[in-house]
């Protein structure tokens, strides 16, 4: 990952994300919000580049940070859905449990169940 120096673009509106989002999820959701296509539309105007968009999960705390000014949002909200930290490279920390990062595939954006269900305005104009 690099942060690159370039001038700093934010979304237009606040983005709060809700607890049970993950951080990559939020951040989808957000661009959608605002009508950009792709993620990396939203890294790169706020200087962030990655490689893959997945790995936004396992950041640290100084990109999250910059995460939140793209958002509009509070840092806090974003460090309580991300990944926390660990001393070893290959280990993703979930609360207090520690599982090895080949567990997780950060290459695909998987849709939360909770998503699926039919919200109050698709079953109004249904």
């Amino acid at each position: 990952m690099k942060v690159a120096d370039a001038p700093f673009k934010r979304l237009r509106f606040e983005y709060v994300p809700d607890p049970r989002e993950s951080l990559v999820g939020a951040l989808a959701a957000a661009c959608r919000q605002h009508r950009l296509h792709d993620i990396p539309t939203a890294l790169e105007g706020g200087g962030i580049q990655m490689p893959r968009t997945g790995l936004i999960q396992c950041t640290g705390p100084d990109t999250i940070e910059r995460l939140a000014r793209i958002m509009r949002t509070e840092s806090e909200n974003l460090h309580a859905i991300a990944f926390a930290p660990t001393d070893q490279r290959r280990l993703v920390a979930l609360a207090d449990l520690h599982a090895p990062r080949r567990f997780f595939d950060f290459e695909r954006r998987r849709i939360a169940p909770s998503r699926c269900r039919p919200s109050r305005i698709t079953a109004a104009t249904g």
